[in-house]
């Protein structure tokens, strides 16, 4: 399901297809609060296939991984560290850091035939301390379903010239925002951090680089940059896509919902959108109880 779908659903759900009282770009904001709340609220094994990720032969450091250093940001913190597996050892054992006290119980202690880890202040603790590397399984943050495009620095610095992201679904295809050379073609860029108006005047799709006019008053770095003339519908963005499984749409719908009747001090709408959301919600994840092994498989 794309963005543009899961958009056109909403404004039928508020009633403002004609978008008289909203603009698409407004019904992001509730909508990536919506993918977030669900995100973080359902049961982790019905987000494995979209959101699960497995980082490999990652190093530990005395014991010590940082929760920041892993691929991708880790959704709702440690508790969405799923597994972790050791070198040519079984897999280690989740502990809460509120049970930590029990592995200075003999019968407890971690070692090669019984690894155990626990999440605590931003960190895999990993015990015993001797292992070197794991692979870590986790569910990662859902990209956010957004008009800002974020854009780097080109391979030198310059103040014509920037690098759009690969993963934001930018046009491969060689002067898309710019048509045939022709003003009416090119597109109006902003510029958050510079506070300025650009026009696209030539574009590379294989590197995704863009030339502009005028030249910025500093060299392009990381920024955030908005189109402004070209509608959401007209840009490339295929690759953007609503991240969750579908199943879960209404879910995102009914918290996109309640947020923008609160807006709209519609607060009766609103509550009763919540009482909705949640009563599926807790349904869900008591219906989904699917188990995963225990602690005693090795990965190698």
């Amino acid at each position: 399901m794309t963005i543009q779908e899961i958009i056109d659903y909403l404004l039928a759900r508020i009633e403002d297809l004609n978008k008289d009282s909203w603009e698409t770009q407004e019904l992001l904001v509730p909508i990536n609060n919506a993918v977030l709340k669900v995100a973080n609220g359902v049961h982790s094994d019905l987000l494995i296939d979209e959101l699960g990720v497995t980082d490999l032969n990652v190093d530990v450091t005395a014991g010590v991984i940082n929760i920041s250093d892993l691929s991708s940001s880790v959704l709702g913190g440690g508790a969405r560290i799923l597994q972790v597996f050791p070198e040519n050892l079984p897999e280690a054992k989740k502990y809460h850091y509120a049970d930590i006290r029990k592995l200075g119980n003999t019968y407890y202690k971690p070692s090669n035939k019984r690894p155990v880890f626990y999440v605590f202040g931003g960190k895999i603790q990993v015990r015993p301390t001797t292992i070197a590397k794991v692979d870590v399984a986790f569910l990662k943050v859902p990209k956010p379903l957004l008009y800002d495009f974020t854009i780097a620095e080109a391979g030198a610095a310059s103040t014509t010239k920037f690098l759009g992201d690969a993963d934001q679904g930018l046009s491969a295809t060689d002067d898309y925002y710019c048509l045939a050379d022709k003003d009416e073609n090119r597109v109006v860029l902003y510029c958050q951090g510079k506070k300025a108006y650009f026009i696209v005047t030539s574009y590379t799709g294989a590197s995704r680089e863009f030339t502009v006019a005028p030249a910025a008053d500093e060299n392009f770095g990381t920024d955030i940059i908005n189109f402004i003339t070209h509608s959401f519908d007209q840009l490339n963005l295929d690759n953007i896509n609503f991240e969750l499984n579908e199943s879960l749409r209404s879910l995102v719908l009914d918290f996109a919902e309640a947020e923008i009747r609160g807006a709209g001090d519609d607060q009766e709408k609103k509550i009763a959108g919540l009482k909705s959301a949640y009563a599926e919600l807790e349904f869900m994840n008591n219906s989904y109880q699917k188990p995963r092994g225990g602690g005693n498989k090795s990965r190698r």
